[in-house]
């Protein structure tokens, strides 16, 4: 196996991630239509921020963003502002219903910056657990790190590995997610098998998964992934790995 099959296992997977977000686009942001006397616009989100503008009755208005029981609004005029959520629900949607926002902020899942989980499941044949770290760099796209660790009966594995995760749809409270990345393979013989090998190699993975949204800050997620692992002595290894956990946010 030569490592060129690793480099088209990473350059195929980047490709496919920056593919994924351009079909995310193709839903517009939702639009709503002010039916009160008038919609007042904070130049923040909160009533401590004064009101620099207002739309008034038959404006329309592009919502951008939440956060907590703000609206960050983009007028036709090109004018954007925050609205608090009582006044939000006075407006009709594009297709002539009442505005309705639930308790449950979603948006706050999609404006995290961090997020950190445990997970549990099979690597191959044997059980796994690990631990991942996660960053959002922008809208659709994510780092992160992760270690995975198979206690096995005759030897013991880790696998550490540094992705990129895109989530094109990152809106839906179910959603799913797409994975490359790289990363390293230690495995290190029990004590009493004196006659296996330790052995580690340069590692590449793909996948996918999804990320169900539970609460205000904790989420579920599922994660299959397939990996390839260039031994020292040019042998190769892959191998499935299989995961399911919880990560909370912030």
């Amino acid at each position: 196996m030569e490592r060129s099959r690793l480099v088209r296992w990473v350059v195929a997977g980047l490709c496919a991630l920056m593919l994924c977000p351009l079909a995310a686009h193709a839903a517009d942001a939702p639009r709503v239509t002010v039916t009160e006397p008038f919609l007042e616009l904070h130049t923040g989100p909160g009533r401590g921020y004064p009101v620099h503008h207002v739309l008034e009755r038959g404006d329309g208005a592009v919502i951008l963003k939440r956060r907590t029981d703000w609206f960050k609004v983009r007028g036709e005029s090109g004018v954007i502002g925050w609205v608090d959520r009582g006044q939000m629900e006075q407006t009709l949607s594009e297709t002539g219903i009442p505005m309705s926002f639930g308790e449950v902020l979603v948006a706050d899942y999609l404006a995290r910056r961090f997020e950190m989980g445990a997970v549990a499941g099979v690597l191959e044949r044997d059980s796994a657990v690990g631990l991942r770290v996660g960053y959002r760099l922008g809208e659709y796209l994510s780092a992160e790190l992760g270690i995975t660790h198979v206690p096995g009966t005759f030897s013991s594995s880790r696998l550490y590995s540094l992705n990129l995760v895109s989530s094109p749809f990152a809106g839906w409270r179910v959603a799913p997610t797409f994975t490359v990345g790289i990363g390293h393979f230690d495995n290190v013989p029990r004590p009493t098998m004196v006659a296996d090998e330790t052995f580690s190699g340069t590692s590449a993975n793909a996948g996918f998964g999804f990320r169900a949204y539970l609460s205000r800050h904790f989420l579920l997620r599922a994660d299959l992934r397939q990996h390839l692992v260039l031994m020292n002595d040019e042998r190769n290894l892959e191998f499935r790995e299989v995961t399911g956990g919880v990560a909370f946010f912030f």
